[in-house]
């Protein structure tokens, strides 16, 4: 396999699952800089655990004067380098850093899922794609998806959105006429259609 031509700079490795504190110690071991986003959340019992970003990889920085990269490969954990074509690309400081900033708002809001309320207009962010929508069903715990009424090519539709894409609560006022708070029936909950 081939390298990236540019040295010195952020790789992402394959790791096994569940290993990831492991994988982070041997590196450390080995004299390597690595990195390993995890979001803080609560569990049912109270107390906060670290889920990781990336489940299966871990972001390594090599130097360009750094260890043998296959000699990586035989510490314990590590499974492969991610490639493409055969070539290992490097990963821009700026896309480290961007990632670090998410770990931090994400880790900032680890209760805001169980916050979220049936009705509730909220902003859903994915990259740079800004939508409002209407929270369905909420999330029961960290790891399930919020259901969300969104509009999409003139109609409301139900979508499943990982609870850290949402942004927080919109103002009502502004938002679009049809996501605009409705009547709902007593029984189920259901829209009323005008």
């Amino acid at each position: 396999m081939k390298r990236n031509a540019i040295s010195g700079g952020w790789y992402l490795i394959r790791i096994k699952s569940g290993w990831d504190r492991k994988v982070e110690e041997f590196l450390r071991y080995a004299g390597l800089i690595s990195y390993l986003p995890a979001v803080s959340l609560p569990k049912s019992d109270g107390t906060i655990h670290m889920k990781p970003l990336f489940p299966g990889y871990a972001f390594i920085f090599m130097e360009s004067d750094g260890p043998d990269w296959a000699k990586i490969l035989d510490l314990p954990g590590i499974l492969s380098w991610l490639s493409f074509d055969g070539v290992i690309p490097s990963i821009p400081e700026t896309v480290i850093e961007s990632i670090r900033e998410k770990v931090k708002d994400l880790s900032g809001k680890s209760e805001f899922w169980s916050r979220l309320k049936r009705g509730e207009l909220v902003q859903v962010v994915t990259g740079k794609i800004e939508v409002i929508a209407e929270v369905f069903e909420d999330a029961k715990s960290p790891d399930s998806p919020v259901i969300l009424l969104m509009e999409f090519m003139g109609r409301m539709v139900r979508a499943s959105v990982p609870w850290y894409m949402i942004a927080g609560v919109y103002d009502e006022t502004k938002a679009p006429r049809n996501l605009r708070r409705r009547r709902r029936t007593r029984g189920r909950g259901r829209l009323v259609r005008y």
